[in-house]
């Protein structure tokens, strides 16, 4: 390929790039714009409802990320090739940032509802392990520097780490709680049934830039750290006969 034309993949690249990012900001706008005013307010919890169209969707992208990321790891460990664990470098980090930021959303809906910004019953307690291991995750793949070493015991991690988001998910069905029982579309409002799964788009969109980005990254620090890796030493060749010996 030449240099123009790796000019011009480049420039297209980045205009998509863009592109994307501007509309995601634009689903992100229209979602607040439908959460904030247009849905109605609940008929017993009141505006504070609101923030369930900001805190379902960084839960339900969270989630999948954590799916994303156990496959990731398995693609690694079976096949060895960089691009999974990049995959799983970044999607752990946008589960990490969703989730977070859905544990912080649940706990200003808690307060005026519950009475409390936190409470150890099944689900928050599940989700605040699901969310340590993975910071152990993140920290492990920091602190590891050489990159096969840190690949192969990252994607064991992220394998076992998994396990725990089928407890997060079912735990208000397995455990009668404080939190509530998962929302069903024929449970609420059609207005608020559509905002839900609209800003869950939104966001999702808002994740796969994320998880695009973080991952061309990651794979552009792997590779200039598989290159300057020393090569592999070649075996000795074997000793000569000696001619002279009978």
């Amino acid at each position: 390929m030449s240099e123009n034309e790796t000019g011009n993949k480049g420039s297209l690249l980045r205009m998509l790039g863009w592109s994307w990012a501007f509309l995601c900001l634009l689903l992100i706008s229209i979602g607040a714009w439908l959460g904030l005013w247009w849905a109605p307010a609940e008929k017993y919890m009141g505006e504070v409802q609101r923030i369930m169209y900001v805190h379902v969707p960084f839960v339900q992208v969270a989630l999948l990320m954590v799916v994303a990321n156990f496959v990731s790891c398995l693609g690694y460990l079976l096949s060895g090739r960089w691009l999974f664990d990049a995959l799983a470098q970044a999607t752990v980090e946008v589960a990490l940032l969703f989730g977070s930021a859905g544990v912080v959303m649940g706990a200003v809906w808690g307060k005026p509802t519950w009475g409390v910004y936190w409470d150890w019953e099944p689900r928050l307690t599940a989700s605040a392990v699901l969310l340590i291991v993975y910071y152990g995750y993140w920290a492990l793949r920091k602190f590891t520097e050489e990159p096969e070493r840190r690949a192969r015991w990252s994607a064991v991690v992220g394998i076992m780490a998994a396990v725990n988001a089928p407890i997060v998910y079912f735990s208000v069905h397995w455990w009668k709680s404080l939190h509530q029982q998962a929302t069903r579309s024929l449970d609420i409002n059609s207005a608020m049934h559509f905002v839900w799964h609209y800003n869950s788009v939104a966001f999702l969109c808002v994740a796969l830039l994320f998880l695009t980005v973080r991952t061309q990254l990651a794979l552009r620090q792997s590779s200039q750290e598989v290159a300057l890796l020393p090569p592999p030493l070649s075996p000795a060749p074997p000793p000569k006969a000696n001619p002279e010996t009978p």
